[in-house]
């Protein structure tokens, strides 16, 4: 951790915290992280204490600061609107990662929000579909085997899952199954106010938190910054949570190494506590990926390049267009009773990937054909480190 990045670090911490800010020489610096991992909002609580930011960089601190404000009273109110809709037509719902979280900050609007995820039944799709589009959101469609995604213009954004995870086996094994003791239905706390709308109990939301991470490093293109300040708050938030319970789950799908990272970075980040070697390296991972993760690293962590062998672009552009049998069983459930519709599911894949995902695919080839494999060797020894490559 460099100077600047020590000082962005400590930087939030005060805004979070109250405490007495460091002193700042490098306003860049501190921006250029700031905007790369979403995080101007948060310095904006401190504009007030730096009589000496320049006033370029002040303008767009400030406006960050407001529109954050903005966005997030129009999210509180239609997403609101939409769950007490919920209850009162009898549809369980449990919301999730950042409409808790946002809670558990000093303000509301110090954590952004980009969607608002809600987790309900499959057998709810319909219902909260018809709710939805009657209240004027757009829907991408239909039939995703993870989440529906809903818009509403200017700020709201709802992705409505009815599976946590998809490739990630281990995972579903025990979030989806009814006889694991991980089952989200039966890992629920109540909200007050409602009858039908839920969070998961504490243990288990902290256990989702490092999950969801887990799976943005290992089929994503990475993750920033403020998912581990997440951590921070929650951890700083909830003094008595109960690390049996909770080393347990880590245990049942194995990410107990990785958690213990996880929580080691955090606390190296924003208590300046000491940290391994490994630790350190994940930090400065993290420090790559910005708050949606690289393209670069989506290309290094896709099926394609697990074997770190070099492909070239059309060698990459093969494999990924038509993944093994195992992986398109994921995307395409009934290719488990009825394998020869493969041909068929490729299809509908290419179709659907050339209409609609053109502009991404032209960037993953780019990226596969100049991948840095010494760096892609470097992720994966990183990972194994870190206890990624277990899942």
């Amino acid at each position: 951790m460099d100077k600047e990045q020590k000082i962005f670090f400590e930087m939030v911490r005060a805004a979070l915290t109250g405490s007495e800010p460091p002193d700042c020489h490098d306003w860049k610096s501190v921006m250029r992280l700031a905007r790369k991992h979403k995080m101007v909002n948060i310095i904006a609580e401190l504009s007030s204490r730096y009589p000496d930011i320049p006033d370029e960089l002040l303008a767009e601190i400030i406006d960050s600061g407001d529109r954050q404000l903005i966005m997030d009273a129009n999210q509180e109110c239609e997403v609101n609107e939409i769950i007490r809709e919920f209850d009162k037509k009898g549809i369980e719902a449990v919301m999730l990662k950042g409409w808790y979280l946002k809670q558990l900050y000093p303000r509301r609007d110090l954590r952004n929000m980009i969607d608002t995820d809600i987790f309900i039944k499959q057998s709810d799709e319909l219902a909260v579909h018809k709710i939805l589009t009657e209240h004027e959101y757009e829907c991408n469609g239909l039939g995703n085997k993870k989440d529906n995604k809903y818009t509403k213009l200017p700020f709201v954004v709802l992705e409505i899952h009815m599976n946590l995870f998809i490739y990630e086996e281990i995972f579903n094994k025990h979030f989806s199954n009814p006889d694991s003791d991980m089952y989200v239905w039966k890992r629920l706390a109540p909200i007050e106010g409602y009858s039908n709308i839920y969070r998961m109990d504490d243990e288990m939301f902290f256990v989702y938190l490092i999950a969801h991470i887990v799976k943005h490093l290992s089929s994503g293109g990475g993750i920033g910054i403020r998912a581990f300040l997440d951590l921070w708050v929650y951890l700083n938030s909830k003094p008595d949570l109960d690390f049996d319970i909770i080393d347990r789950d880590f245990e049942s799908i194995k990410i107990k190494k990785f958690a213990d990272c996880a929580i080691a970075l955090a606390q190296y980040w924003f208590d300046n506590k000491p940290a391994s070697d490994e630790v350190i390296e994940l930090g400065e991972h993290i420090l790559q990926c910005g708050v949606y993760g690289k393209k670069s690293f989506f290309v290094a962590n896709s099926e394609v390049m697990r074997d770190g062998k070099k492909h070239g672009r059309l060698g990459y552009a093969y494999k990924r267009a038509f993944p093994g049998m195992k992986s398109m069983k994921v995307r395409y459930p009934q290719l488990e009773k009825k394998p020869w519709l493969l041909p068929a599911c490729y299809s509908k894949r290419l179709y659907y990937s050339l209409t609609h995902r053109k502009s991404a695919i032209k960037g993953e080839i780019s990226n596969a054909g100049n991948m840095d494999y010494e760096q892609l060797k470097r992720i994966r020894e990183l990972y194994k480190k870190v206890g990624l490559e277990e899942n």
